[in-house]
């Protein structure tokens, strides 16, 4: 929430010591529109949802039309992603973060003033492939990253808004002034 500068309409988001290994506070932070259409924006603070295998306590309501990083299917609600991960009843849930089984997690960084996309991309796909190396000790029969080739693609999250906007950004930029 904080890398979007977002701020709670109602409540507080997760603190740091909710979001910690092995197995994160069972906590949750609800979408506006959810907490508007299933609570009818009445103060739900402390109240339980099942979510999942987790209990969750409601602890806050993100702003309006929030969606984190995905527009396109904006979540109903948050829980920490270590609340998650270790909620399972498995073996796995309380060693998942020394596994390196997380190919469908997405991370968000923001660039340090003067490193360019480039750099950021090298830095960022030679951690992953040394990552990728140590996974293989979990699972030998993942190739070799020689074969894989892992990388990662450091872009924008949101292209047409900057930092660096794209061609149609900028031509829709364009065309606004001209039309004005």
């Amino acid at each position: 929430f904080d890398f979007f500068n977002a701020r709670p309409v109602l409540g507080r988001f997760f603190t740091a010591g909710e979001d910690t290994t092995p197995r994160g506070a069972d906590v949750a932070v609800l979408s506006h529109a959810f907490w508007q259409s299933e609570f009818g924006g009445r103060d739900v603070r402390g109240e339980v949802l099942l979510v999942g295998e987790v209990r969750a306590t409601i602890i806050g309501v993100a702003p309006p039309g929030f969606a984190g990083v995905n527009d396109a299917q904006p979540p109903v609600l948050w829980i920490p992603i270590t609340t998650f991960a270790g909620s399972g009843s498995s073996n796995d849930a309380r060693t998942y973060f020394t596994r390196y089984q997380w190919g469908w997690m997405h991370v968000l960084v923001r660039r340090k003033p003067g490193v360019t996309l480039a750099q950021a991309t090298a830095d960022a796909s030679q951690a992953f492939r040394r990552s990728w190396e140590a996974g293989r000790a979990d699972d030998p029969s993942n190739p070799p990253t020689a074969s894989a080739k892992p990388q990662v693609v450091v872009s924008a999250l949101r292209p047409g808004a900057g930092p660096d906007p794209s061609l149609e950004a900028r031509t829709a930029l364009w065309v606004m002034v001209v039309a004005a």
